[in-house]
């Protein structure tokens, strides 16, 4: 992954498939509560409201998730360097003003893509 930008995106997608795989198994496990709930003649309204806020969990969990992993690989392949665990250039690289330049139009194109996707969400 070190060696290259594009294979250090591949945890990104690898981590987003498996945490959409386990969320669709928690669903799963939702809407089986909902049923159990009806079949007792429950309403089920706990299971909707646990539906909801886990479901809001889940987005919040997927997109940190997703961000943390692509502004990693947007700084490799800007600096050439992985950061280390604590976010940090070891050993400590000069900056240039193009690569400042470069990670904010990076971080502009991220929330121009957050808004378009929030938009198409709605």
């Amino acid at each position: 992954f070190k060696k290259n930008p594009l294979l250090a995106f591949l945890p990104v997608v690898i981590t987003t498939i498996v945490l959409l795989v386990l969320f669709q198994m928690t669903g799963i496990l939702r809407a089986k509560l909902k049923e159990d709930a009806k079949r007792t003649g429950r309403p089920g309204r706990r299971a909707i409201m646990v539906h909801e806020i886990i479901s809001e969990a889940e987005n919040d969990i997927l997109a940190l998730a997703i961000s943390f992993n692509l502004i990693q690989v947007a700084r490799f392949a800007i600096e050439g360097q992985l950061p280390n665990i604590e976010g940090l250039q070891e050993p400590a690289i000069p900056v240039a003003l193009n690569r400042v330049f470069l990670m904010f139009g990076c971080s502009l194109a991220f929330v121009g893509l957050s808004i378009g996707m929030a938009g198409v969400r709605s």
